[in-house]
């Protein structure tokens, strides 16, 4: 006889109910789910490898709007075609995921007899809905084990506790959709009354009737429409309070913008911020492609040559997320005549993660085995056409097609200024001759 019979019995069950409830995700899911795979979605929702998915993993399926809406609201929630609530599996699981959380922090004694029989009958319940009959059979032989003298009968009270207390957390909600039903029935009336005295004063316009007549079958609609959204609300309930809690909470945990970070934007123009990213990309990078200056040193040297107090964060928000600073530090990569490469994690060492233009300029930089002077040289014409007076001497119509193609991909500001200008210099020096 084991020691804790009831908590045995109640692991037993919640195993075949996970097993169970998994494949009948993948089974379902898999004639419903287009455009990316079961496994693609069951990660995206619920995080994790997707066939070690657990019951809290399918609850979080159960409970995700889109998902409910989308895969599973015909199958158990409610039907506008009949008109009920046919099952709701989502209160059952939760319960199912009680006694998981339960049997995790049991301590030295067993469980209640009442709380694993009413457990026991939900997991049986959820079993035959998903039409796992044979799982069914095995909970339903644990629990004849368990209780061999009780009846067939559910704990009827046991659940009914429960149900009411979700019945509680969405009254109030109901409350506000049946105060606007009656706002549109009052609606209905008003226009009803504003119609029948329309038909008496133009009873000779029948063009008027018809367009009062539309306004009528127009309200009607909108009040069934109402009707049906009022009846299935209940189930929506839950999942808009869980997400109205949510943004709460990312709201209260947004990080509110430095005050340090405020005054040096306002005391310092785009110019000036240009010019302190240069400097630190210059005092991070170096041509030995080694860790080059901790961000601590930085900030005090920027302290001590530039005057500026920046903490970690400040550093990061005015100068390391902007895009000039993403362009010094690839400028400052490819001023390297040999070639550059890193061996360590490169977001670490730039202080950003370099995508699209940025990661190919990076990579060019990179020199090979085979074929290394040439990437040098290939480095050092693609240079050429930025430096000062290089735009405005260009004469060639392709080639001025070329060079303002490169300079709208340019992020520095005050070099896509400057090019800009030659840029225009060219054009009228072509057009004039």
């Amino acid at each position: 006889m084991a020691k804790f019979p009831n908590q045995e019995g109640l692991n037993k069950a919640l195993n075949e109910c996970r097993v169970a409830l998994r494949e009948f995700i993948f089974e379902h899911l898999g004639k419903k789910v287009h455009g990316e795979t079961v496994e693609e979605l069951v990660e995206r929702v619920c995080g994790g490898e997707p066939r070690d998915i657990g019951i809290k993993g399918i609850l979080d399926l159960f409970l995700n709007k889109d998902c409910w809406i989308n895969f599973f609201q015909r199958r158990f929630g409610y039907n506008p075609e009949v008109r009920r609530d046919e099952y709701d599996i989502r209160s059952m699981i939760r319960m199912i995921h009680i006694a998981r959380n339960e049997l995790s922090h049991i301590g030295a004694e067993d469980l209640d007899d009442e709380f694993t029989r009413a457990h026991l009958f939900v997991i049986a319940d959820v079993l035959k809905e998903i039409g796992k009959l044979d799982a069914r059979r095995e909970v339903e032989t644990i629990r004849n084990q368990l209780f061999s003298d009780e009846t067939e009968e559910h704990p009827v009270e046991a659940v009914k506790v429960e149900l009411e207390k979700r019945l509680k957390t969405t009254s109030d909600q109901l409350e506000t959709e049946k105060a606007e039903k009656v706002e549109l029935q009052k609606s209905l009336k008003a226009i009803l009354k504003q119609l029948e005295e329309v038909e008496t004063e133009w009873i000779a316009s029948e063009e008027r009737l018809t367009s009062a007549k539309a306004v009528k079958i127009e309200l009607e609609q909108r009040l069934e429409t109402t009707l049906t959204r009022l009846e299935y609300v209940e189930v929506e309930l839950d999942t808009y309070k869980e997400d109205l809690a949510r943004t709460r909470q990312s709201e209260k945990t947004k990080r509110k913008p430095s005050t340090i970070a405020k005054r040096f934007r306002a005391a310092t123009t785009l110019e000036d911020r240009v010019e302190i990213g240069r400097k630190v990309a210059a005092l991070r990078i170096n041509a030995a492609g080694s860790r080059g200056m901790p961000w601590r040193e930085i900030r005090e040297e920027l302290r001590r040559t530039e005057g500026l107090h920046l903490r970690q964060e400040d550093l990061r928000e005015v100068i390391r997320r902007e895009d000039h600073f993403k362009e010094s530090v690839v400028e400052r990569i490819e001023s390297f005549e040999n070639g550059w490469e890193y061996g360590g994690k490169l977001e670490d060492l730039l202080g950003f993660k370099p995508i699209g233009e940025l990661a190919n300029r990076i990579e060019a930089c990179r020199p090979s085995t085979q074929g290394r002077v040439k990437t040098v040289r290939s480095l050092r014409y693609q240079r050429k056409w930025r430096r000062p007076g290089a735009v405005a001497a260009l004469r060639n119509p392709t080639e001025i097609r070329e060079a303002e193609a490169k300079i709208a991909r340019i992020l520095n500001p005050s070099e896509k200024s400057r090019l800009e200008r030659e840029l225009r210099e060219a054009k009228r020096a072509v057009d004039g001759s």
